[in-house]
């Protein structure tokens, strides 16, 4: 019976067969690429269907660590500020860094030559939904399961899950849910209006639902809602919307549009950008800026500088792409549908280095200098951050959906079966944490505070309107942050009021005669308007607001 395995091993390997590997990513992978298993967990998958249909990663700044921390150069010392006492409570800074200044003395054998910082680290969460619509979060940091949540019925459709620091937003069915970050409780459910085509986009408390026409509808998740924000795209979408700092959500359509929401109290359309080929759902976000790869193989960088989108560069791969891409500090990586992957630099938009079909999926994270990606094959390839350069690949496995992660250097990979893994840099023990950690929302009856992108002053009052300028004050005519409906009728690039909209307005706006060519009509004509318009013209950016039309179930009345 050995020799009868032994000989049936020796035919594989003499046919150039490549077992698939149905558990983890080989340690000896691991190993060569210095870095080092973190956890091993297992999630429950359902045993028919598309297994999981989103992931998301969270620094939840509610639930932070403080350590002491000394540098060393062969070591380094880490006291948590959260370490019992003899008496079982927390220590407290002052004392984790005496303790760390101490370790630090003993092995130097010197009381100086180093210095004591201070570190505060987010939990960082990983989210994952299956298509039954069951909802896990997991520590990352641990892979410890912190809650688990059944959405709906199992039998219902789920749609991606969208994340905000107000809560985890899901479609399930005909149903929105709401569920708090802490314990997973679903603290709202409700009825779309219509049936969704695509995921929900969550921007604080309010989320954005597209349906089969490519018609937007808005849903305020802390409260009644009594005059909802409706709009109509161009083209159906397709891919998933992406969020940027939970204050504006980016949708793609098949007719080539990327189309912008911005959130807070007063939703809008923020901006419309035209591509010159068909996008085919490879949008991303960070910092300020979008990317947008078409079926041309052409990525841009749209920042949101300007309310028609500021181009900051083009790249023209010359590949379809239709993954997204990974960006982390100033490298933009992305893989082409020919299975080619490339580094662009992320300040300038140029190539810094390009690997030619190498059967390149999908980027899913950087670590330290090296990059790791999903191939065709189904294995995990590394290739050298700044050169491109093959650093080896692991043996065929069952890969599961990709768990892209742009938020730290940590590296996560899950099977088809639920089997999830986390391999980090060697010593690693606190994670490198790449982008800006959002704020966490206000806690007070669980709605939001203020929205504030990371890095600068807060952008609003208390009530979370992006548009509202502070008490007094008027607004720049530059501030892409400004109400675009609010001081100069100018500057208003859809019409409103009773002015002349200009030629270009395909909205019209006011009480002015609609241009021909406005399938939506506006003022007092409505000549082809679908839906309607009474005298008074459509609120806000609204195509569907107008005046006090009885047919209009979205109209605002007068």
């Amino acid at each position: 019976m050995r020799l009868l395995r032994g000989l049936i091993c020796l035919s594989l390997l003499a046919s150039g067969v490549q077992t698939i590997v149905l558990g983890q990513v080989p340690s000896g992978f691991v190993r060569s690429n210095q870095m080092e298993n973190a956890w091993k967990s297992h999630v429950q998958l359902p045993m028919a269907g598309r297994g999981l249909v989103s992931s998301h990663f969270y620094a939840d700044a509610q639930n932070s660590r403080q350590f002491a921390i000394v540098e060393l150069p062969s070591k380094t010392i880490r006291v948590p500020a959260d370490m019992a006492d003899r008496d079982g409570n927390p220590i407290g800074m002052e004392k984790a860094k005496e303790i760390a200044q101490q370790q630090a003395s003993r092995f130097l054998g010197k009381p100086d030559g180093f210095e004591v910082v201070e570190a505060t680290v987010p939990q960082i969460k990983l989210v994952l939904l299956s298509s039954d619509g069951l909802v896990q979060t997991l520590d990352a940091e641990s892979g410890r399961v912190l809650w688990s949540t059944s959405c709906g019925n199992f039998s219902a459709p789920a749609y991606p899950a969208s994340i905000s620091p107000f809560g985890i937003a899901v479609i399930h069915g005909i149903d929105l849910y709401l569920l708090d970050w802490q314990t997973g409780r679903i603290l709202n459910i409700m009825r779309l209006r219509n049936a969704a085509s695509n995921s929900v986009s969550l921007c604080g408390d309010l989320a954005f639902v597209t349906d089969y026409s490519g018609r937007v509808d808005s849903y305020r998740l802390s409260e009644p809602q009594t005059n909802p924000y409706t709009y109509v795209m161009a083209g159906h979408t397709v891919g998933k919307p992406v969020e940027l700092n939970s204050l504006f959500s980016a949708f793609a359509t098949d007719a080539g549009y990327m189309y912008v929401f911005a959130g807070g109290d007063r939703p809008a359309e923020w901006i419309r950008y035209e591509s010159a080929s068909s996008i085919t759902g490879s949008l991303a976000a960070r910092g300020d800026s979008f990317y947008i790869g078409n079926s041309a193989g052409v990525l841009q960088k749209i920042s949101l500088d300007d309310r028609t989108g500021k181009v900051d560069w083009v790249v023209r791969a010359a590949e379809t792409l239709t993954a997204p891409a990974l960006v982390v500090g100033d490298d933009a990586i992305i893989a082409s549908e020919a299975g080619s992957l490339a580094a662009i630099d992320d300040r300038t938009g140029e190539v810094r280095w390009m690997r030619s079909r190498i059967d390149a999926v999908q980027p899913i994270a950087v670590s330290g200098n090296k990059v790791f990606c999903t191939t065709k094959l189904g294995n995990i390839i590394a290739v050298d951050r700044a050169t491109g350069r093959s650093l080896g690949a692991s043996a065929r496995l069952s890969l599961g959906t990709p768990l892209v992660n742009e938020l730290t250097d940590r590296v996560y990979v899950v099977s088809r079966t639920g089997q999830i893994q986390c391999f980090r840099p060697v010593g690693a023990d606190l994670p490198t944490i790449y982008a800006s950690v959002p704020p966490a929302a206000a806690e007070e009856e669980g709605l939001p505070g203020a929205t504030q992108v990371p890095g600068q002053e807060p952008q609003t009052p208390a009530g979370g309107d992006p548009f509202a300028p502070a008490a007094g004050a008027t607004t720049p005519a530059g501030d892409p942050f400004a109400d675009p409906f609010g001081t100069t009728p100018a500057t208003d690039p859809f019409g409103g009021g009773n002015t002349t909209a200009p030629p270009s307005d395909p909205f019209g706006g006011g009480n002015t005669t609609a241009p021909p060519n406005d399938p939506f009509g506006g003022g007092a004509t409505g000549g082809n308007d679908p839906f309607g318009g009474a005298t008074g013209g459509s609120t806000g950016g609204d195509p569907f607001g107008s005046g006090g039309s009885v047919d209009d179930p979205f109209g605002s009345g007068n």
